[in-house]
């Protein structure tokens, strides 16, 4: 009721409004009952009339404040004729995003549906001022779609497709073109970023600072193919192996880095040097403990880390535990190292009763 009353006044630029339902008649009606309540127990109380009269204000206040909070009351900034937020959309149009189109088109409609989320939040007198526009990037940069309302960017989005993908993606080059297209703009800004991230090279801390400095904030919606277009292409290992012998890992790189197979404490490092082709690689190691054993297997390049992890079944020769006098295990073939003495019988335990 007093918020309802004061909305739409201008306080330092900024409008005031409610955002509390039917519930705020109710909790106003219920600060005017605790206030009565408050008034009567105070006039029958035995007090000295300042501690009754500071009861009553003290209770009249609180319930005043909860039912001042249930109204919802925030500023928000005005915005001019012709003056609005601008969302802009930076869309991945490389080969490794687009590779799994169904993933892809996913992704934009995961974008489209925030951005709807997000316009919701706009009060429906200023969902009209704010604008909307959709770049890409891939060797580089550019603008994919006319700069239009916002609305219309969500319905843009969801039915937005990339016929020709680009071999190759700059990062780089499409966020410095949508600092490009947000910059000397009025009112608040945003970038929505639907890539992979999978670049040539990092975009760099300074250009992020570049990004704080304005003000704008950059949503990520990460998506793509489930196989990446450089780098670790694919890597596999045998289903079974036996405890000491050598095991082969297989593997398949595009690309200049560092591969790095773990197992356990231990590491061993490959170079590989720049190429333009696919290349097979091969790597052994080995396991000396049975069961389900693991390895790490990284590249590692300067736009990034990327990781797999291996699984295999070490089998060993079979155990045989044998209890009491049995001759026939000493026959059985062994293994070097292991034992055959027998294990000497256990004494049958004796229970003692006592009587108390």
């Amino acid at each position: 009721m007093i918020c309802g009353a004061a909305q739409g006044m201008e306080l330092a630029g900024r409008v005031l409004h409610c955002l509390g339902g039917p519930a705020s008649v109710w909790a106003w009606a219920l600060a005017a009952g605790v206030a009565l309540v408050s008034a009567l127990l105070a006039w029958r109380a035995r007090r000295p009339p300042a501690a009754r009269l500071a009861g009553v204000l003290g209770f009249t206040l609180v319930a005043a404040l909860l039912a001042l909070a249930i109204e919802r009351p925030v500023l928000r900034q005005v915005l001019g004729q012709g003056e609005g937020g601008r969302i802009l959309v930076l869309l991945d149009a490389s080969e490794s995003f687009w590779r799994e189109p169904a993933a892809a088109v996913s992704a934009l409609a995961l974008a489209a549906e925030r951005i709807g989320g997000f316009l919701e939040t706009v009060p429906l007198a200023e969902r009209p001022l704010w604008r909307g526009e959709l770049r890409s990037f891939g060797a580089a940069a550019g603008v994919s779609g006319a700069d239009n309302t916002a609305e219309n960017l969500v319905e843009a989005l969801r039915r937005h497709r990339v016929a020709v993908p680009e071999p190759a993606t700059d990062l780089r080059a499409g966020l410095v073109s949508a600092l490009a297209g947000l910059r000397g703009r009025g009112g608040p800004r945003m970038v929505v970023l639907v890539s992979d991230l999978l670049a040539g090279a990092p975009p760099g801390d300074g250009l992020l600072a570049e990004f704080r400095a304005e003000g704008i904030p950059v949503h990520l919606v990460a998506a793509g193919a489930s196989a990446p277009a450089a780098g670790l292409i694919a890597a596999d290992i045998g289903p079974e192996h036996v405890p000491g012998e050598d095991v082969v890992l297989r593997g398949t790189v595009l690309g200049a880095g560092e591969l790095t197979l773990t197992r356990g404490a231990q590491t061993a490092r490959l170079s590989v040097p720049p190429g333009d082709r696919l290349r097979a690689l091969r790597l052994s190691t080995g396991f000396d403990q049975r069961g389900l054993q693991g390895v790490g297997l990284g590249f590692v390049t300067p736009a990034g880390v990327q990781g797999r992890s291996l699984f295999t079944l070490v089998r060993g020769p079979a155990r045989l535990l044998a209890f009491g006098p049995a001759p026939w295990p000493r026959r059985c073939p062994r293994r070097a190292g292991g034992s055959s003495a027998p294990i000497p019988p256990r004494r049958p335990r004796r229970w003692i009763m006592t009587w108390w």
